[in-house]
C-alpha cells in the first residue's frame, strides 16, 4: 500500500508505520501543467520550505520535499533532506530524526526506480 510520509485528517502518516511514499518523480510535469503554474508551485514551496525551516519543523520541510518530487526537482529534495537533517539534530529529538530516516530511504528507493525504469 503506497501512501504519504505524512498524512493528512484523511490519510494517516505512514511514517511510523513502515510505508512508502505515494509521490511519483516528475508526475505533475507530464501531467500537462502549464510551466506557469509549474513556477508558481516551485516558489511557493520554495517559500514553505524557508517558512518551515525557520520554525524548526521537519514535517513542514518533509512535506515541501514531497511536493518538489511530485515535480521532479531531484536537486531540491536533495536540499530539503539536508535542511531537514540539520532541523533535526537540532531538536534533539530521536522522533524527528526517525521522520528524516524514513523520508530519505524513500526517496531513495524511488529514486533509484526511476532511474532504472522500475
Amino acid at each position: 500500500m503506497a501512501g504519504r510520509l505524512h498524512g493528512g485528517p484523511e490519510e494517516p502518516s505512514l511514517a511510523g508505520h513502515g510505508g512508502g511514499c505515494r509521490y511519483l518523480p516528475g508526475a505533475r510535469r507530464t501531467a500537462g501543467f502549464p510551466e506557469a503554474s509549474i513556477a508558481k508551485g516551485r516558489q511557493t514551496y520554495l517559500t514553505a520550505l524557508f517558512r518551515a525551516r525557520s520554525e524548526g519543523s521537519v514535517e513542514g520541510v518533509l512535506r515541501t520535499a514531497e511536493r518538489f518530487a511530485e515535480l521532479g526537482d531531484r536537486g531540491v529534495v536533495e536540499q530539503c533532506i539536508r535542511a531537514a537533517r540539520q532541523v533535526a539534530a537540532s531538536s534533539r529529538d530521536p522522533q524527528t530524526e526517525e521522520y528524516v530516516r524514513a523520508f530519505t530511504e524513500c526517496w531513495a528507493a524511488d529514486a533509484q526506480g526511476s532511474t532504472t525504469g522500475g
